[in-house]
């Protein structure tokens, strides 16, 4: 992350938390206001995104991780070719750059990407879906300026490339040459084409972001900021791939206890994981989720067998196994442990129980915030 200006008051807010808090965003696809209450506020979420967004942090990033993604996965091999097509995405109401591709049947706004070999961008454009991929070649092209692009020999396109306008100005600024791949004759229904199908699988990776299912953003500078964010973290994870699912590890985290990107609501790093910390040395006995090996829960057979703590022998806090938490048993747990605090009701009890009594509770919050008392 880059440094932070010297100057002013010192801020209180981790460049770390802000970051899990907008790739929550891009994976899960929520709103601005409504993030998990584990990450920073939205106004500075939004107000380091922002940032981020125009002065070119994200493309800086974006560029250094494809270089050491591609000196990582083929050293000593130049890239000798790129593509380049589009993709048209619905967009919700409102924005700017909005249009209809009536071949596609789609009323929003088109993604044109080109990328290498490897499926990593050279360029990210997003413009209205009416624009035409050979009229919006020329924009495309241009912002190739300063990429990695000086042994590029050539730059596979579709039929909808073979227009005047292309060639006229790969011949005046390229040094490579624009080849179309065409479907082969006669061919019904998908076919597989040679070499393209590197951009066609770049468009499915960002499919799996459900903030990228539609374009949901008023400007196109924050579609192209999350089309960035998604492959910054692709090659995150290229570079550093996790053995094991680290919701169900307990050593997936790493030794600094920080982890790696947040993933599908995980815990990583940050305040939200300093948080996670100190509950996984609290009292939490009994109330651990089931399926960590080594920790009774609740429901197991063997906890009300025994009577005691789940047939295990009673432990120091120095000895205790440190489990990892995701956000969603966090706030199991929270919830747990007030019910095991309310009067008459069991800290011990099947799942059906714990959701009756949940039910009680909020009924009784319900009518204590009103005022009035609960009916018997």
């Amino acid at each position: 992350m880059p440094a932070r200006p010297g100057g002013g008051r010192p801020c209180k807010t981790d460049a770390r938390d802000v970051l899990d808090a907008v790739l929550d965003i891009l994976r899960a696809g929520c709103q601005w206001r409504y993030p998990p209450i584990d990450f920073p506020p939205k106004s500075t979420v939004w107000r380091h995104f922002d940032q981020w967004r125009r002065d070119g942090t994200l493309e800086t990033i974006h560029d250094l991780l494809r270089k050491e993604v591609r000196a990582a996965e083929k050293p000593y091999h130049p890239r000798n070719s790129a593509s380049v097509d589009g993709q048209s995405v619905d967009t919700t109401s409102g924005g700017e750059e909005r249009g209809r591709d009536d071949a596609k049947n789609v009323d929003g706004r088109k993604r044109h990407i080109v990328v290498d070999s490897m499926g990593s961008p050279l360029a990210v454009l997003v413009t209205a879906a009416d624009v035409d991929d050979a009229e919006g070649a020329a924009e495309r092209f241009a912002r190739l300026e300063g990429r990695p692009m000086s042994q590029v020999k050539k730059m596979y396109a579709d039929s909808k490339y073979h227009n005047f306008a292309p060639y006229e100005w790969v011949d005046k600024n390229a040094k490579w040459d624009l080849e179309i791949v065409r479907r082969p004759k006669g061919a019904e229904g998908w076919v597989k084409l040679p070499i393209r199908w590197t951009v066609e699988r770049t468009f499915a990776w960002l499919g799996r972001c459900r903030r990228l299912s539609k374009d949901r953003e008023k400007s196109v500078v924050s579609s192209e900021a999350f089309i960035r964010l998604a492959m910054i973290q692709l090659m995150l994870h290229r570079l550093r791939p996790e053995e094991a699912d680290a919701e169900f590890c307990a050593d997936a985290a790493g030794q600094d206890g920080r982890g790696s990107v947040v993933d599908r609501g995980r815990i990583r790093g940050g305040q939200a994981g300093r948080r996670a910390g100190e509950l996984r040395g609290a009292e939490l006995d009994g109330l651990a989720p089931a399926h960590h090996p080594g920790v009774a829960g609740p429901c197991d057979p063997g906890r009300r067998e025994e009577g005691g703590r789940g047939g295990a022998e009673e432990k120091s806090g120095e000895d205790r196994e440190l489990i990892g938490l995701t956000v969603p048993e966090v706030r199991r747990l929270l919830v747990r442990l007030l019910w095991s605090r309310l009067p008459g009701i069991e800290s011990r009890l099947g799942w059906s129980e714990w959701r009756r009594a949940h039910q009680a509770f909020a009924r009784r919050c319900h009518y204590k915030k009103r005022g009035a008392k609960p009916p018997d």
